[in-house]
């Protein structure tokens, strides 16, 4: 369960950070299987970071997301 309500940018090697996966797994979820409905709330390919509302629209399709392993790992935070 999240501590706080307030979700910020992440950068796409955040999120896969978050997601345990890889860069390029990420890429092919974003580009290909989820990449309509992002589109349809701003995403756009080229961007190294996505919106709070598109970081959310990844955790309904993917499940709760840990932020505590960004604040635990300094190459992240």
């Amino acid at each position: 369960m999240k501590t706080f309500d307030y979700i910020a940018p992440l950068s796409k090697k955040q999120l896969a950070f978050l997601m345990k996966i890889s860069n390029t797994t990420l890429q092919f979820y974003l580009n290909n299987d989820w990449y309509e409905e992002l589109k349809a709330i701003g995403y756009k390919k080229e961007k190294k970071v996505l919106s709070p509302l598109q970081i959310s629209f990844v955790e309904e399709q993917w499940g709760e997301l840990d932020y505590s392993l960004l604040s635990n790992n300094t190459a992240y935070a």
